[in-house]
């Protein structure tokens, strides 16, 4: 496996970790998956919740405000200094939700730092194999490109790897969230500082001058 391919599952477990962090030590809040808090806000609603369930909507503008002060903050284009901003955020997130009760605050600067991935994502798809902080989109190419891969003729081994590698990417994720939030349940919001970390050490995996060349 090459270097985008350790990189991109390094990333999707860190989102898959983070999303359900929050979910489970930050009162249902998901961090990668933004939108998703409309839904929790309205199954909150529905069972009697009190106001503080609105406090979830801050998520979206806190998610994209992060996202452009992003694109803005990659204006030379090295995608190594957004890993690094979002490792520190999350970073300081650990240590502030050891200070500061509720842990409202920290949430939201894992929020930030999430939505920073997301804008890597957009900012450099190709040094990644795919999207890595949402699989419902991941899934469906997966299918689709098993499917168009497999009934060609001769196959087409570019949709069949493709495939393969969002498969891969999704049982990932899907190992992220369990640690997670098995993690997060027995310690707290504090275990962000892991993918603060993890991510801090992806940042080596990111060749220089890729990304420069591909914006030239």
């Amino acid at each position: 496996m090459n270097k985008i391919g350790v990189f991109s599952l390094l990333i999707t477990f860190i989102a898959g970790f983070t999303d359900t962090t929050t979910f489970v030590a930050a009162d249902k809040l998901f961090s990668a998956h933004v939108t998703g808090n409309f839904i929790v806000l309205a199954y909150d609603l529905i069972r009697g919740a009190d106001r503080s369930a609105y406090i979830k909507l801050l998520a979206v503008p806190v998610f994209v405000t992060a996202a452009m002060l992003a694109a803005w903050h990659d204006r030379k284009h090295r995608p190594v200094r957004l890993l690094r901003l979002e490792g520190c955020l999350l970073l300081s997130a650990a240590g502030l939700s050891l200070v500061i009760q509720p842990t409202f605050p920290a949430a939201m600067l894992i929020v930030a730092a999430m939505a920073i991935q997301n804008a890597f994502g957009r900012l450099y798809p190709e040094l990644t194999w795919s999207t890595t902080t949402v699989m419902t989109g991941n899934t469906t190419t997966a299918a689709v490109s098993f499917i168009q891969g497999f009934t060609a003729r001769p196959r087409d081994p570019v949709k069949l790897t493709l495939s393969r590698q969002i498969l891969i990417m999704a049982g990932v994720f899907l190992s992220g969230c369990i640690c997670g939030g098995l993690l997060a349940a027995h310690f707290g919001l504090v275990v962000i500082g892991l993918p603060g970390v993890l991510v801090l050490l992806a940042g080596a995996l990111v060749a220089p001058g890729t990304a420069k060349d591909h914006h030239s």
